[in-house]
């Protein structure tokens, strides 16, 4: 469908950064799953000076809507007119509101921990903080109660997981994975599923692996 993209990415030889133009698309598959693909219309290679620069006014613009967001989920009834009286802009406030109509309560914090990996990759050498609400339940409020594994939805797991990093991080490493398993595993949350939850944590932006065996909440 694009031979001009087909033909550039088969001249440029790997390792290689490379800035691509082409067409958005999302739909649905027959299982009610959400999909967004990206048809390249055009492929450029690109030096890591304007790799970074880009991934630079991408963090930006993110903790930008982040903040816009956060104003909006104050407010008892967010208005473009009032996002763009705090400053931000009318495109943007538009954005955001259209945000909070669709998804009423929408969790930024996936985003945040988006943006915090963006800037380890950037500056490696520099450790940032990003705050966080401070309303989180206690991770010791998962042993209040008895658990059945099989009782719990997949939301539930997950944040049964979290907890469990937050707990087992005492030196701020990060949770070993060795220890996560053991104790999952008291939950009725077996190793198979454990990697399962963590996975999708990863993917989501809520946990990161500082090193390999431990796993460490954003």
């Amino acid at each position: 469908y694009a031979p001009e993209a087909s033909s550039a990415l088969a001249k440029i030889e790997p390792p290689s950064f490379v800035a691509v133009i082409g067409k958005s698309r999302t739909y649905s598959s027959d299982e009610g799953k959400f999909y967004v693909s990206v048809r390249a219309e055009k492929v450029l290679s690109v030096d890591e000076g304007i790799k970074d620069n880009w991934l630079l006014e991408t963090i930006r613009a993110t903790l930008r809507r982040i903040d816009a967001m956060k104003e909006a989920l104050q407010m008892e009834t967010p208005s473009v007119q009032s996002l763009v009286n705090l400053g931000f802009p009318a495109s943007l406030a538009d954005g955001v509101v259209r945000a909070v109509e669709h998804y009423q309560d929408p969790d930024v914090n996936r985003f945040r921990g988006t943006v915090l990996e963006a800037l380890e990759q950037l500056l490696p050498d520099r450790a940032f903080d990003l705050p966080l609400p401070q309303d989180l339940p206690s991770p010791e409020e998962i042993y209040d109660s008895d658990i059945d594994g099989e009782d719990i939805d997949d939301g539930e797991k997950e944040e049964i997981v979290l907890k469990l990093i937050e707990k087992l991080d005492v030196n701020k490493k990060g949770a070993p994975l060795s220890e996560l398993i053991k104790e999952s595993a008291k939950l009725g949350i077996e190793e198979d599923e454990l990697e399962e939850i963590n996975n999708s944590l990863l993917d989501k932006g809520l946990i990161y692996e500082p090193t390999i065996g431990r796993m460490k909440r954003i």
